[in-house]
């Protein structure tokens, strides 16, 4: 009988001591995924927002309408900011093969926006160049990077990593591999720009050699075209520039995973384009070059803030709690002839990440009297239903952000 009383008493308090263990080992668990989706909503948000605040860097904010561009007819559609139809509040992800069924009725609320940004981003420094020639418009043209120049590019080149003259570290055939779809923007010493796709790229030694199209340089009682250096010791200012994507895909390896991705677009095919579509971007990606920013993207809004055409500034009201209100009438345009990509001086961005896994503890939150997931115009969404079939729901943390975007004041251009 003492042996049995002592069995059972043993029992009971084991059984207590595995409920606290296992609750607070649960706590913890929730808690370190909460910390960790917090870490990774920091980072992406932080890529997100330096990738839009150095757009237009060695750039312009529209080429079609900055004086010191010439001559526009070429660079019409170099935009630093470009967005496309269906880029605001898309919810098309839900639609994918292979999404469970349901999740997007379970979350009405989760809404996905995208934008093409251009900009010194892989390369964030510029460099000299010599013996580039007077040509026509539309002519090819090659340019030769000087010594100095060469060796410029391959310091601040992020992959590669010299000791003495021996590359330790990344790929030296990188330059000549990864030129070709990106711009190059050419500048005199007077400040006029001019932009031109890379058809190809040969390095040798110390030399690279670039091969372009569509520059012209300023003939005798010309305005339009570069000025051509006159000593043969100077050289011209380039940079390399690169068009990204930023968009929400499907997880081809988990279609309940939904991805915040930057893809790199061949610069030549996108300013040949006069309106930009998700169709029209899909065919211009660069292979092999997409960059997962963060995984279990829940909310991913981006909307802008412009100066109106009156050139006085004067917010213009783009949200109403959480919803985005005014479409991009307010300064860019998916149609880039109707784009005013220099107006734009704000950018807000709001993302939301959630949790690998879903608690059972945790119940989803419903639909009630037209509530749909977000507490209050300052609120969050707290909880994101993965599996609509399964009892309980992940947690989410969500993270915003306000961009000034100061490389786009850089010329006064209104």
């Amino acid at each position: 009988m003492e042996l049995m009383i002592a069995m059972a008493l043993v029992g009971v308090l084991t059984a207590v001591i595995y409920g606290l263990f296992t609750r607070t080992s649960d706590s913890l668990s929730e808690v370190e995924e909460m910390s960790t989706t917090l870490d990774r909503a920091r980072f992406a948000l932080a890529m997100v927002r330096q990738d839009l605040q150095s757009a237009g860097s060695q750039a312009t904010p529209n080429a079609a309408v900055d004086p010191y561009v010439r001559p526009p007819v070429i660079n019409e559609n170099i935009h630093a900011v470009m967005i496309y139809d269906g880029w605001e509040d898309n919810r098309g992800v839900y639609d994918e093969s292979g999404v469970p069924d349901g999740m997007g009725a379970e979350n009405p609320r989760s809404r996905f926006s995208g934008f093409v940004v251009i900009g010194a981003l892989d390369f964030p420094q510029s460099f000299f160049v010599e013996e580039m020639n007077p040509t026509p418009p539309g002519a090819e043209f090659v340019v030769k990077a000087t010594e100095r120049g060469v060796g410029r590019l391959n310091v601040i080149d992020p992959f590669d990593v010299f000791a003495g003259n021996v590359n330790i570290l990344g790929d030296s055939d990188r330059l000549e591999d990864d030129m070709t779809g990106r711009l190059l923007r050419v500048m005199d010493g007077q400040g006029f720009f001019q932009f031109s796709p890379i058809s190809q790229a040969n390095v040798s030694g110390n030399e690279l050699e670039l091969t372009a199209s569509s520059v012209r340089f300023r003939g005798t009682g010309e305005i339009a075209g570069l000025e051509m250096y006159m000593e043969p010791d100077e050289a011209l200012d380039v940079a390399l520039l690169d068009a990204f994507w930023y968009r929400v895909r499907v997880d081809p390896l988990d279609p309940t995973n939904f991805q915040l991705v930057r893809e790199r677009l061949n610069a030549a095919d996108l300013i040949g384009m006069t309106a930009l579509s998700e169709e029209g971007l899909e065919g211009i990606t660069i292979d092999d070059d997409l960059l997962v920013v963060a995984d279990h993207v829940v909310d991913f809004r981006v909307w802008f803030d412009c100066i109106p055409s009156s050139g006085q500034w004067a917010p213009v009201p783009r949200q109403d709690g959480w919803d985005i209100t005014n479409g991009a009438s307010s300064c860019l345009d998916d149609d880039l002839q109707q784009s005013n990509p220099q107006r734009l001086r704000i950018a807000h961005v709001r993302l939301s990440l959630r949790t690998p896994t879903e608690n059972a503890n945790r119940p989803h939150l419903q639909i009630v009297d037209g509530w749909e997931g977000f507490q209050d115009a300052d609120g969050a969404m707290v909880t994101y239903n993965v599996f609509p079939w399964a009892r309980g729901s992940a947690g989410v943390v969500t993270l915003q952000s306000t961009i000034e975007m100061t490389n786009f004041a850089m010329r006064g251009v209104l």
